[in-house]
């Protein structure tokens, strides 16, 4: 979707202020799990083993940005005046499926699907205009960096809520802006890997539904 430069914050603003009215709203099991992950499977990753010790308040902020993101995609691709296109990736699917029989990621679908995402949110951070990843970013929505527009919008409004100030007032959950983004974007690919997602891996979780 192509939206003049001049007009981009009169889509994102409502964006991104629905997408923070719905990051409560209830998701499968599933995805409560992957998001709750974001930390171990995002920020963990980006620095020193030594300093890799998670705590509360950081993974809390960190599995907030990651449903933050999630929501946002959500929100982008339901409401049809945004983007009036169908978030199916067909080619993630084949992806999933490889990385699934091949344990690239582990033995189960839970570490596949997260995997996938952090994966994803790596090619994102590092590479979002490379040729390569045009089908494994696909659909695109508004494009990357509309994304990142939004990103910091919902970002910079959960540093400042009254929550995250509670959670950190005893010094605790130092974690960067620039690792918060990454959690966001790591929510933002989990949908998408979530709506790729091929029978199997449905079958799997609905049965931990039903648990």
């Amino acid at each position: 979707m192509v939206v003049p430069r001049a007009d981009a914050d009169s889509y994102l603003h409502p964006l991104a202020t629905k997408s923070g009215d719905r990051v409560s709203a209830p998701v499968a099991a599933f995805i409560e799990l992957a998001q709750q992950r974001a930390y171990v499977a995002v920020v963990m990753p980006q620095r020193d083993r030594e300093g890799a010790a998670e705590d509360a308040a950081g993974s809390w902020l960190a599995s907030t940005a990651a449903k933050l993101g999630y929501a946002t995609r959500v929100c982008e691709f339901e409401d049809a005046l945004l983007v009036d296109i169908a978030d199916v990736n067909e080619y993630l699917t084949q992806r999933l499926e490889q990385f699934h029989r091949e344990h690239t990621m582990g033995t189960d679908w839970l570490a596949t699907l997260c995997g996938t995402a952090t994966m994803i949110t790596t090619t994102v951070r590092s590479a979002p205009y490379s040729p390569d990843a045009v089908e494994l970013l696909a659909p695109t929505g508004f494009g990357h960096d509309a994304h990142v527009a939004v990103c910091s919008w919902l970002i910079n409004g959960l540093r400042a809520s009254p929550e995250t100030e509670r959670r950190m007032a005893d010094g605790s959950g130092e974690i960067s802006d620039q690792e918060l983004s990454a959690c966001w974007t790591y929510g933002y690919y989990l949908r998408a890997c979530e709506n790729a997602l091929p029978a199997a891996a449905r079958e799997e979780f609905q049965k931990m539904e039903l648990r």
